[in-house]
């Protein structure tokens, strides 16, 4: 059962007036399960930071009022879809997430907003269309190939000893003249091919 809070209007308005940044943001609750799963992905992949679904964005002719914004689900219950959406289709699943209901004194027609608190994690995590994205100042960026690796690498998911070194033959590693000056001291003594093997330093076919 989530938390459900009851706050004054003059409250609900600091939210209105709070702006995105590198650890807060707003979405419409229309937005669909991978929009949400995007921005939680960026800030568990970043620093962490808070997810408002429920208040819309101050563009398109929309005022900064509340009957304008602030656009909250009529139960919990229907923001289910969404939580669902967090909880199991971001890959691995955050660990730390919190989830608040808030609503308006005297305003139920307004509705219920829901905040997603997202912990700042250790691991690299993915959107159910397996993007990664990170949170950079109000944005949420996506990274790609060598972006990836870095960010694993910067979390400690990936070690720098794991990574292939690219456009190195095996056989410039075989005739190197550190690797006969090394194996001077490996006991017993084998033939530097098995070495590299057995140590896993090479693979099978390459």
């Amino acid at each position: 059962m989530f938390e459900e809070n009851k706050i004054e209007a003059s409250e609900a308005i600091t939210f209105l007036n709070r702006d995105e940044s590198h650890f807060f943001d707003v979405t419409r609750k229309e937005g669909d399960g991978k929009s949400i799963q995007k921005k939680c992905v960026a800030f568990a992949n970043a620093d962490g930071g808070e997810l408002i679904i429920g208040i819309a964005n101050l563009e398109g002719g929309i005022t900064n009022t509340l009957e304008s914004r602030w656009k909250g689900y009529e139960i919990t219950e229907k923001a289910n879809q969404h939580i669902f959406s967090i909880i199991r289709d971001i890959t691995p699943q955050i660990s730390h997430l919190g989830f608040e209901f808030f609503s308006i004194k005297n305003r139920p027609e307004l509705g219920k907003v829901l905040k997603v608190t997202v912990e700042k994690s250790p691991n690299v995590h993915r959107t159910s269309d397996n993007k990664v994205f990170i949170r950079k100042s109000a944005q949420c960026i996506e990274l790609t190939g060598q972006q990836i690796t870095n960010l694993e690498l910067s979390k400690g998911t990936l070690s720098y000893e794991s990574q292939l070194v690219e456009n190195l033959d095996v056989d410039e590693l075989l005739n190197s003249q550190e690797l006969p000056v090394f194996l001077r001291n490996v006991y017993p003594r084998t033939e530097p091919v098995d070495f590299l093997r057995k140590e896993r330093l090479i693979l099978k076919d390459n």
